[in-house]
């Protein structure tokens, strides 16, 4: 039974409309991955300065602890 309203018919892209929406997707997807890759990146550099601020402030505890030493035995 022939449907009136075209429920039953496939829906088909012309091909320039079909490349079109392969470039849209192909460049959605690098800018997903792009994003993804600056948020690490991001990540990376954030863990590295807690690194770095945490042996500083060793360093700082452990100077202040030697002028402690030094200032009580001397």
């Amino acid at each position: 039974m022939p449907s009136w309203n075209g429920q039953n018919k496939t829906r088909r892209r012309k091909p320039t409309r079909k490349q079109a929406r392969q470039e849209t997707l192909r460049r959605r997807f690098e800018m997903s991955y792009a994003q993804m890759e600056n948020k690490r990146n991001k990540n990376m550099e954030q863990r590295i300065a807690n690194e770095l601020y945490e042996d500083w402030l060793d360093e700082q505890a452990e100077e202040s602890e030697n002028e402690y030493w030094r200032n009580k035995l001397g």
